[in-house]
């Protein structure tokens, strides 16, 4: 077996957004009329459309009422990649002037430690009219947010009342504020930043202006033929759109593979874990699939709990019907060539809303690889011939669906709890008394 990373923790990192958890916003039901008054008879389209309010406290560049496409972002000051897309939407403003305005609601995320304080100075400068002054200089100067005295400073700079701005900073009424927008972002299941909505359609994380260019030019058309600007406008083409996250629903039975112990091969596969350890746990996964991101996090905790007594493979299993789930996986193994396998696995997995082809070279260029040779290799299909041979593995195993576990060769499907397999892992570990 060659030795392709040292053995350690999966890490739980970042990617194109700041996310609090391994996906991004969930889909969500549509309004029901008999819970929330939306018309019947409302249809969603091939794009889903969002409910997303504009409140009185929310500030808003552009034309605010003449504005036929609408941009509210869920953002804060901390985030790397709310920093990446703020000149991305002023430039947009700019290419469309008198068509377009931005809303900004803060959603400052439990673990930028710093990121609430920030939306506190940017509303209370909200207050004395200045807050997208405020919010430039919060976003140049992130580094230095730890420091009460900066958003001070930064009060005096833009010629604020700097003894009212300290009470708007302290304020509950403040507080409220943004509490309320984070209310309305954990109702939305837009659980990262940066997170927007262009008329009511999503788009996550700091995508490239493209993008964005390419979502306005298709939504002016379908403004102009509803008919109105700003306000109305708005209320109407969103008067039907989503305003609550399903509950989560268990995953879709799949067939069991056989129950007894197998033979399982890790043959070349990267692996995580003591190079001697008495319990091995081969994985077959699909990028793309929920379940599997849920287990990585499992497997994380049980790497944790057992240390070098467990080690851990990873095999590939692009299901089908997640078109975008191979071309991921060609990706991993174009970074574990270049020595970044689990930053890069770690990467998808908590981004699997956003495995397109630029997304994934966005990747390898955050990770530092040689892009020249990254994009070869996907051109190449460099991997395919790996990736296929794990897919076939898996076929003679009996294994139809993913997550697909076995612990020393003891078949383990779906994303099952960390006790279900401490149980087999404690039993093997005992001499499989």
């Amino acid at each position: 077996m060659r030795h392709r990373l040292p053995a350690g923790l999966l890490a739980a990192l970042l990617c194109s957004a700041c996310l609090t958890a391994l996906a991004g916003p969930a889909p969500l039901e549509r309004a029901d009329p008999a819970v929330d008054g939306a018309p019947v008879g409302c249809v969603q389209g091939a794009e889903p459309i969002f409910k997303v309010s504009v409140p009185r406290w929310a500030p808003v560049l552009g034309d605010r009422q003449g504005a036929l496409v609408t941009v509210v972002v869920f953002s804060e000051f901390q985030c790397p990649f709310c920093f990446k897309l703020h000149p991305t939407l002023k430039e947009l403003l700019g290419k469309y002037p008198g068509q377009l305005r931005l809303v900004f609601r803060h959603n400052p995320l439990a673990f930028h430690k710093d990121a609430l304080p920030a939306a506190k100075a940017a509303q209370a400068a909200a207050r004395q009219g200045k807050f997208w002054e405020m919010a430039d200089r919060l976003f140049e100067s992130r580094e230095r947010l730890a420091e009460p005295e900066h958003f001070i400073a930064l009060a005096s700079q833009l010629g604020l009342d700097v003894r009212r701005f300290e009470a708007d900073m302290a304020s509950a009424e403040v507080a409220a504020e943004i509490a309320e927008d984070q209310a309305e972002a954990e109702r939305l299941g837009a659980r990262g930043v940066p997170t927007a909505y262009l008329n009511g359609t999503l788009l996550v994380g700091a995508q490239p202006a493209e993008k964005f260019l390419e979502r306005v030019e298709a939504l002016v058309p379908q403004a102009l033929r509803t008919g109105g600007r700003g306000d109305a406008l708005y209320a109407r083409l969103t008067e039907c759109g989503l305003t609550n996250k399903p509950a989560e629903k268990p995953p879709a039975p799949r067939p069991e593979p056989p129950a007894a112990r197998q033979v399982v091969d890790p043959g070349n596969s990267y692996w995580l874990g003591g190079r001697d350890a008495r319990v091995e746990i081969v994985v077959f996964s699909d990028l793309q699939c929920p379940y599997c991101g849920r287990l990585a996090g499992t497997l994380k905790e049980l790497l944790g709990l057992y240390g070098p007594r467990l080690r851990v493979h990873y095999k590939h299993m692009p299901l089908a019907f997640h078109k975008d789930a191979f071309p991921a996986a060609e990706a991993l193994m174009a970074a574990g060539a270049q020595g970044k396998f689990w930053p890069m696995h770690d990467k998808l997995f908590a981004a699997q809303r956003a495995l397109g082809r630029e997304d994934l070279e966005r990747y390898a260029q955050e990770l530092g690889l040689d892009l020249y040779r990254f994009r070869a290799e996907l051109d190449q299909g460099a991997y395919k011939a790996e990736i296929e041979a794990d897919m076939a593995q898996a076929a003679k195993l009996g294994v139809r669906g993913t997550p697909a576990s076995f612990v020393n060769g003891w078949p383990l499907s779906g994303a099952q709890p960390l006790e279900k397999f401490k149980e087999v892992i404690e039993r093997e570990l005992s001499g499989g008394r």
